[in-house]
């Protein structure tokens, strides 16, 4: 009995990340920003951001704005905020 071989390495991102968090992390890097030029952009406090992309709610603000800085991150990495 054989194995099928294994496909090769790569290093391309995945290309259907399983969280919103690695969601955000895979668009940002293929739209070549970091955390600190989206901040600035979207004036919205780096910090909030990297708890967003590690899917952390205990690092954000309460409801609404959590879902308002999402929504507004989503919307600047061009992916449906829905």
């Amino acid at each position: 009995v054989t194995t099928p071989p294994l496909p090769p390495a790569t290093n391309e991102p995945n290309p259907s990340p399983s969280t919103i968090g690695a969601r955000l992390v895979a668009a940002r890097k293929a739209a070549q920003k970091t955390r600190k030029q989206a901040s600035s952009d979207l004036c919205i406090r780096e910090d909030y951001l990297k708890c967003l992309e590690n899917n952390d709610s205990a690092g954000l603000p309460p409801s609404p704005y959590d879902i308002g800085f999402l929504r507004q991150y989503a919307r600047y990495l061009e992916i449906d905020p829905e």
